[in-house]
């Protein structure tokens, strides 16, 4: 995953796989302009108002054979960015790095935020690896606020992933430049009934929408339902598994 910011009036965030073949949902397609800079890419086409919660699909080549039988190995990407565009293209590797002369074309995905508007851009998606069909059935950007029903900046994102077993996680990152003062202040996201201060926190509840584990990064305390963890001081990273109603610390520092 590869991120460039182009001047002033463009943003855009390239990713790609391996050898394979990529295929998408969700988007409309139509051949569209080279990106140019000078960036050894081509065949782009576009989808100039994609709408958050596409896909890109990635069926894996084993070019190299170093897997054993037939696999089928995908790597899927789940875009959740406001106001972008879509590309897909095909990008130029070499292959054996700059001693070698072996060279091909693989599939790239381009993600564009570009015009003459506020370009402060935060690219958001979930990328999944799987092997013949995915773990997750589900995926949703969720809205923050702030305690007193202000929303947070696009730059702050909530993520909801279903997985197909019915295990439900709640991830939060919010803005590390922190230009709301956010980190040290209460946030709320109200689909999940859970508030906390953190600058990133986990939480993951079983398929009965009980609690199950709750991670938290640069802070203090999340509240989610009937749950929650209180620490006396911040902290840099705890995680917590509840073994019914008792929370056990599994990793990090934290006194509750």
């Amino acid at each position: 995953d590869l991120f460039r910011v182009v001047g002033g009036s463009d943003h855009a965030k390239f990713m790609h796989s391996h050898f394979g073949s990529l295929s998408t949902e969700g988007l409309s397609l139509n051949p569209g302009e080279d990106f140019g800079y000078e960036t050894q890419m081509r065949n782009f086409s576009v989808d100039p108002v994609a709408k958050p919660g596409w896909q890109a699909d990635w069926k894996i080549e084993d070019r190299y054979g170093y897997l054993a039988g037939e696999r089928d190995i995908h790597l899927r990407y789940t875009d959740l960015t406001s106001e972008a565009e879509a590309h897909a293209a095909e990008a130029w590797v070499a292959l054996r790095g700059y001693g070698g002369n072996e060279t091909d074309w693989i599939p790239r995905l381009m993600v564009r935020r570009k015009g003459d508007r506020d370009l402060s851009s935060t690219f958001a998606g979930v990328i999944e690896a799987y092997e013949d069909r995915s773990a997750i059935s589900g995926i949703r950007r969720l809205g923050l606020e702030q305690s007193d029903g202000k929303a947070c900046s696009d730059s702050d994102v909530a993520v909801e992933i279903v997985l197909a077993d019915g295990r439900k996680d709640l991830i939060v990152a919010l803005d590390a430049d922190n230009p709301n003062n956010l980190v040290h202040a209460l946030v709320v996201q109200k689909d999940w009934d859970a508030h906390f201060e953190a600058q990133m926190c986990w939480v993951r509840k079983d398929a009965n929408d009980s609690v199950e584990r709750i991670v938290l990064c640069k802070g203090k305390s999340v509240q989610v339902g009937g749950h929650a963890l209180i620490l006396k001081s911040e902290t840099d990273f705890v995680e917590i598994r509840y073994e019914g109603e008792k929370p056990v610390v599994v990793a990090g520092v934290g006194e509750m």
